[in-house]
């Protein structure tokens, strides 16, 4: 994963409820410079467990052959701060000296429309994202708030900060058969952006769930290398054995995704 240095703030995306920071930045391994987003260790529900969170939902999500946003390390120095002085952002900045999560910035997507119906490519993509959020316990993709763009064909993904949400909930925390969609988990999977369009509709999950096993040790190796040290929170070692379980019932997975959606 890239490590940015910020260099100059270039407006905030008021619509977000992080109000992430479009920053240009140097990539510091190449010295090239580009346009990232970024999200203020200081804003809303960044704490250091949603950065973790972030980026490993980004990771898993690449490794599963989805289009995520593709995240970076972004350094705010007080170098950055001081040419912020005067800026809508600089207190914020300035409480987030230090490594922040970001992503590349992406321009000319939009969100789907009411009604809108998916093409043929979209519909095959949107499968997967829904079983992606299943398994990855994120109910944070819904009507409400669709965290993610489309350029007419392609998806792109994002917002990950509140996926892995099964280790805050005191009912499905200790849950041993994960893999199984309970009650409660229909509650949030009914709202999912895609639930409508799926429902009822022939489905095949067998090619994107089959790729769980590309989450191996290595996958978690180098998860453990690029994640900064006060972002590896305690928790990883509980989604690392979840991912485990639904590799090893990952048939059942399927049977369970099929039946919601009959």
């Amino acid at each position: 994963m890239h490590e940015i240095e910020a260099l100059v703030g270039i407006k905030v995306m008021e619509d977000g409820a992080n109000k992430p920071l479009v920053v240009r930045g140097v990539i510091k391994s190449t010295g090239e410079k580009d346009d990232f987003l970024v999200k203020l260790n200081t804003s809303e529900r960044m704490h250091p467990g949603a950065r973790c969170f972030e980026y490993l939902g980004a990771c898993m999500a690449k490794e599963l052959d989805l289009s995520p946003a593709e995240p970076v390390i972004i350094e705010i120095t007080t170098e950055f701060i001081e040419a912020s002085i005067g800026k809508p952002w600089w207190k914020m900045a300035k409480e987030s000296l230090g490594l922040n999560y970001g992503c590349y910035f992406v321009e000319g997507g939009r969100n789907f429309a009411n009604g809108e119906s998916l093409t043929a490519a979209q519909y095959k993509e949107a499968q997967s994202i829904f079983a992606f959020d299943i398994f990855a316990s994120n109910s944070d993709r819904n009507n409400l708030k669709q965290n993610m763009v489309t350029d007419g064909e392609n998806i792109l993904i994002f917002d990950h900060e509140l996926a892995f949400g099964f280790i805050f909930d005191l009912f499905s925390g200790n849950n041993t058969t994960p893999w199984i969609i309970t009650e409660r988990d229909r509650e949030w999977v009914e709202k999912h952006y895609f639930y409508p369009h799926l429902k009822g509709n022939v489905i095949e999950f067998e090619g994107f769930v089959n790729k769980f096993v590309n989450l191996d040790a290595g996958f978690w190796t180098k998860v453990d290398g690029n994640l900064p040290h006060l972002w590896k929170v305690q928790h990883i070692e509980t989604i690392k054995n979840r991912t485990q379980a639904f590799v090893e019932n990952k048939e059942l997975f399927i049977e369970q995704l099929k039946s919601i959606l009959k």
